[in-house]
């Protein structure tokens, strides 16, 4: 599971300095200067035909539509793109807005993608995280379990060892990585361990030590119990670490699969409302998103 950033940085198109307005002013009055003049001293020789059918020149002063004035019109258009952010006329459009909303919707393409590779990255990690946990739990059982005083020592070891990981590293993939091999490490060493051996409501009310709280969730992902989904639901909703609430959720989730019809009305349809909230490309909209519906088909199938 990928703990990101949602926050966007937002790319602000530089504006013009101040030696390019001053130089777009001087272009925009000498252009205006020079189409006054070529108005007034600048005779066009319209040849027209009269009854005799006979060609004669008709003087006349400039218009908008001849070629002088033409340019001088494009000259003055280019020039207050200096000032103004769109400027349109004669057939041409100048749209700064445009072009930075296409580089916005670039980048929002690009963070995109990488939070959908980053959370199948982080899907497959933590399955083969949990694949060596398994291992590891095979082993120690075979050893024999270790007594209750050892166990919670080891385990507040751990949370000790998250809490610091997650102060003094920064998020991203390899943060996430190192947090995934931690509550795999709780996993292995609570598998099979009773229920008695470790103060669960004291880890899991413990808002001051995140840690101790995902170690709850590893205690109840490893041992499954569908007594423990309403709690394990307030949990969820109450968690505000991403880490702890997506290991919380798929700890809910195989409690749900033992009895899909542990988790009560209320506590289903706040986790719903939970779930329109969460981003839909998040590990923790899709393991969610999975629970609710693995809970709804087996009671429809009961």
């Amino acid at each position: 599971m990928t703990e990101r950033d949602d926050s966007t940085d937002n790319e602000a198109d530089a504006a013009p300095s101040a030696a390019v307005q001053w130089t777009a002013g001087l272009a925009i009055a000498a252009a205006l200067i020079v189409g006054i003049v070529l108005y007034y001293r600048t005779r066009v020789c319209d040849e027209q035909l009269t009854r005799a059918g006979k060609a004669v020149c008709v003087n006349r002063n400039l218009r908008a539509t001849d070629p002088p004035i033409l340019a001088v019109g494009l000259i003055v258009l280019v020039a207050l793109s200096a000032f103004f952010s769109e400027i349109s006329g004669f057939g041409v459009t100048l749209k700064r807005q445009v072009r930075r909303a296409n580089k916005r919707a670039d980048a929002a393409i690009s963070k995109a993608t990488d939070a959908e590779n980053a959370a199948q990255s982080a899907r497959q990690t933590s399955r083969i995280a949990e694949e060596v946990t398994l291992i590891a739990a095979s082993e120690r059982r075979e050893q024999g379990l270790a007594g209750a005083p050892a166990i919670q020592s080891n385990i507040d070891g751990l949370a000790s060892q998250y809490n610091q990981i997650r102060r003094q590293e920064q998020a991203g993939a390899d943060r996430t990585s190192r947090m995934t091999t931690v509550v795999s490490k709780m996993i292995s060493a609570l598998s099979g361990v009773p229920a008695d051996d470790i103060d669960l409501e004291t880890y899991i009310a413990d808002k001051s030590n995140d840690g101790r709280r995902l170690a709850a969730y590893a205690y109840m992902y490893a041992n499954p119990d569908p007594r423990w989904a309403p709690g394990l639901a307030g949990a969820i909703l109450a968690e505000p670490t991403p880490f702890g609430q997506y290991w919380a959720i798929r700890a809910i989730r195989r409690s749900i699969a033992l009895d899909p019809s542990a988790l009560d009305l209320n506590s289903r349809r706040q986790l719903e409302d939970l779930l329109s909230r969460l981003g839909p490309n998040t590990d923790r909209a899709y393991e969610l998103r999975q629970a609710l519906s693995e809970a709804q088909k087996k009671e429809r199938q009961s």
